[in-house]
């Protein structure tokens, strides 16, 4: 079943124990040698078995918010509110860097990238806070 949270939050009867792990077949088969239809079900189910990935196209959410300009502006805000913090609101330099960076990380179509980081670090440490 596919839970598609972190695995920090899963529940202890949703993730195997450490003491399941994979082993060699060799020993299996003796143990069960007594047993041909186990060793023929098993090799059944596990010749039915497959795992692929799609390498070619991009999984990333391309948007934090509905838009790329609400995420530029979104992005503006947060940055702002942290130079405030950090240098004051009247720190001109601070100021001058953030708008240089900001047209950069723009101009890169990167403001949804910056926003999803900003998101996991706010995450981790409204839970370890």
């Amino acid at each position: 079943m596919l839970h598609n949270v972190l695995i920090s939050k899963l529940g202890d009867n949703q993730y195997a124990p450490t003491t399941e792990t994979m082993i060699n077949p060799d020993p299996l088969r003796q143990v069960f040698q007594n047993y041909p239809e186990i060793i023929r079900n098993t090799e059944k189910l596990m010749n039915s078995c497959s795992i692929s990935f799609d390498f070619t196209t991009v999984k990333n959410k391309k948007l934090f918010t509905e838009s790329a300009n609400d995420d530029k502006l979104l992005l503006e805000k947060l940055e702002l509110g942290g130079m405030m913090y950090r240098y004051g609101k009247d720190n001109q330099e601070a100021k001058k860097r953030i708008a240089h960076e900001l047209k950069i990380i723009d101009s890169m179509g990167f403001s949804a990238y910056f926003l999803i980081t900003w998101d996991i670090i706010r995450y981790c440490r409204s839970i370890y806070s």
